[in-house]
């Protein structure tokens, strides 16, 4: 119903319809004779009462007011009107009344007002999700497009653009799907959806995915189409990369050279590789009618389970054990198999996977290792208890050589030393001279039964560990050596003090500087003894300045009975440089020399350092 009243120039208002009235529950006496602005319907805010005078003063001078306004019709109740103040003039053209009438809209307006919400919705909302959206006019072939559409088809560099760009850049594979759907919507007035490529100007592909709406006319024929479009190339390309990723792992999974299964949270196998049909025996049906444990030889299940209850709780990121299956035909098989569980996006199992290798071979070789180590250890045991028993018949052949062959020695040394008390003045000369080389022969022997009961005896002393300062043991050394008054035996640095066998050490060291003494072709020659320590071990240097060793008798000079000289120019046994590396390769360490002749001689040992019980 319509509101309907009537004004004077000056805004009195004179009539009210009913329909006024009723609307705010008013009276005649309520509003009549006052200023419209005043009534009731306009006084509840003063804005509104100006904009209604304004509006006064304005048709007063002969225009037609229009425009919507909310008027009160009770306590905190208001309603929107469609409000009209027209002019009534005479036949002189002047104003004489002023008609205001209004037609509730409320509703309308309302539902406007939510339209336009729902409208600034979708707009947020296709924004955000980067949706484009397109109307198409079929009977007119126009299209209109938001800015977003145009930015994911690639079209926002033309200027205007049309269907006809819109569809040169559609992928050719896809135009004959796509224009099949289109032309259903014109048509059948179907809605369609489908995805779809597209070039952007720069030449890259873009795929999209659309969904159109179609409207009809009242004979069922498509007269508008309005879709919405998404750029999907990301979901696409992660597609594809996650197909390539399924199809390499398949391919692994079919061709690994070891066994590959997946089991579910029961246990049974899901999915299986050849190579393991192949090491149990059985075809691919069978073992996906089986859980893993029936393939566990029975000594072995209560262990897998419990690791398969850890994997399951979580308390096992993975496992690997050995094990035996039970093949097909009965038979054992030896393999190694890594578990573990595979999750899904949300932290849940998927699945378990197991890596099966075959073994058999491995411990087949680790059986037949293990049976030579025991017969090598057998061997070892008898050859062990034969050499001691040849070092004790060694022991008491030396004991016995030292003992009876020293003792002829001494007696014919007494008859030498006799005939010389008794005889020697009348002796010739040349008698003489062989009683001095007979008792010298004497002295060499028992230099050589002596070092021969030394080298046979090496490594088979009691092992007596102490702390060794080595500048005191080389200082007593060449004390006991009491070198020429011209010759010079010192330590180049500081010797260090460490725990080792005192007496093995000390006849190395004697042996080296007493040669380096013996064999200098000067008077006045000087000996150096250095050190180079490491962690577990000692390198000892001594060093001379004498006539040097040719390269071609660096090896000869460390075997038995070896000498460089006649026997008759220099004493010596030809024992003492093999006696000293037999030593030093008893305890581990190594002999060198380094020397050249006429550039002095250099002997390099290592020495171990050993813990003190």
């Amino acid at each position: 119903a319509a509101f309907v009243g009537v004004v004077t120039p000056d805004g009195i208002l004179l009539q009210a319809n009913r329909t006024s009235l009723q609307a705010a529950n008013l009276k005649n006496a309520d509003v009549i004779g006052k200023h419209f602005a005043n009534t009731y319907w306009w006084s509840y805010d003063e804005a509104v009462q100006e904009q209604l005078r304004h509006a006064i003063a304005q048709a007063v001078t002969g225009q037609v007011i229009r425009y919507d306004v909310k008027v009160r019709v009770g306590a905190e109740r208001y309603i929107i009107i469609d409000f009209t103040l027209a002019p009534i003039v005479d036949e002189n053209g002047q104003v004489t009344h002023l008609i205001p009438s209004g037609v509730d809209v409320t509703e309308r307006r309302l539902m406007e007002s939510a339209l336009r919400q729902s409208e600034e919705r979708l707009r947020l909302a296709t924004d955000a999700g980067d949706i484009g959206i397109f109307d198409h006019d079929l009977r007119h072939d126009q299209v209109e497009y938001t800015d977003i559409y145009l930015a994911i088809t690639g079209l926002n560099d033309l200027r205007s653009p049309t269907r006809a760009d819109w569809w040169g850049r559609v992928h050719p594979e896809d135009r004959p799907r796509l224009e099949e759907k289109m032309q259903r919507a014109a048509e059948r007035g179907e809605s369609y959806g489908m995805e779809y490529r597209i070039f952007h100007p720069d030449g890259s592909l873009h795929w999209m995915v659309v969904s159109a709406l179609v409207i009809t006319d009242a004979e069922g024929r498509g007269v508008r189409v309005t879709g919405a479009v998404r750029d999907i190339t990301n979901r696409k390309q992660a597609e594809e990369a996650i197909r390539h990723s399924e199809e390499r792992f398949r391919s692994t999974f079919e061709q690994a050279a070891v066994g590959m299964a997946h089991t579910d949270q029961n246990g049974y196998y899901v999915q299986v590789n050849e190579r393991l049909c192949e090491i149990v025996g059985y075809t691919r049906a069978e073992l996906l009618q089986k859980r893993f444990i029936d393939l566990v030889h029975p000594d072995e299940r209560a262990r897998n389970s419990a690791l398969n209850e850890q994997l399951i709780a979580g308390e096992l990121p993975s496992y690997a054990v050995e094990k035996r299956y039970i093949r097909r035909d009965g038979s054992f098989v030896w393999v190694h198999v890594t578990a573990s569980s595979v999750y899904d996006e949300m932290r849940e199992v998927s699945y378990r996977l197991a890596v099966v290798e075959d073994i058999s071979a491995r411990k087949a070789a680790e059986a037949a290792l293990q049976e030579l180590n025991a017969t090598l250890e057998q061997r070892i045991r008898s050859r062990t208890a034969e050499l001691e028993h040849s070092n004790r018949e060694l022991d008491q052949f030396a004991y016995v050589a030292s003992h009876d062959l020293r003792a002829p020695l001494r007696a014919i040394n007494h008859l030498a030393n006799w005939i010389v008390e008794d005889a020697n003045e009348v002796l010739p000369p040349a008698s003489q001279q062989h009683l001095v080389t007979l008792r010298g022969r004497i002295q060499r022997m028992e230099k050589l039964l002596e070092d021969l009961l030394t080298y046979s005896r090496v490594g088979r002393r009691p092992t007596v560990v102490e702390q060794v300062a080595s500048a005191d043991l080389v200082a007593q050394i060449v004390e006991m050596l009491n070198p020429p008054s011209g010759f010079s035996v010192n330590a180049a640095g500081k010797l260090p003090t460490f725990s080792t066998q005192r007496v093995p050490l000390e006849l190395v060291l004697r042996n080296l500087i007493q040669n380096a003494i013996k064999h200098h072709d000067r008077a006045d020659g000087h000996v150096t003894v250095s050190v180079r320590e490491e962690a577990e071990w000692i390198e000892f240097a001594v060093q001379d300045d004498g006539p040097g060793i040719a390269p071609a008798f660096h090896e000869r000079i460390f075997q038995i009975f070896q000498t460089l000289q006649p026997r008759d120019d220099v004493e010596g046994s030809g024992m003492g440089l093999a006696v000293v590396k037999k030593v030093v390769e008893s305890l581990g360490g190594a002999i060198a020399v380094d020397s050249a002749e006429g550039q002095g001689a250099t002997f390099r040992f290592t020495w171990p350092k050993l813990n003190a019980e």
